[in-house]
């Protein structure tokens, strides 16, 4: 897990940019040093999975959002499963 920290400069600054390793995962801190995101991209460099940590949507929060070769952020999200609810919690407390 590589740690970023967000500059701030655009409501949609993500990793998108900075993915040079395949099969890597990028969590994003904010400023303030909490978590935003964590984002998973497979063999191709590609995004597949960001997990949004710090706002809802659908009710959801935190939840995922899976891409499908979507190079923007998919509408639809889902509730994280347990699997990447114990990541946040690993990443959270090794950010701290």
């Amino acid at each position: 897990v590589k740690i970023v920290i967000s500059n701030g400069t655009s409501k949609n600054n993500t990793p998108i940019e900075i993915a040079h390793t395949p099969n890597a995962i990028y969590a994003i801190k904010r400023k303030d040093g909490k978590l935003k995101s964590i984002n998973f991209f497979n063999k191709d460099k590609e995004k597949v999975i960001q997990i949004d940590l710090d706002h809802s949507h659908e009710g959801f929060q935190p939840h995922s959002h899976e891409f499908h070769g979507e190079k923007y952020h998919p509408v639809i999200s889902r509730p994280c499963t347990k699997q990447e609810i114990d990541l946040i919690r690993k990443i959270e407390e090794y950010c701290k």
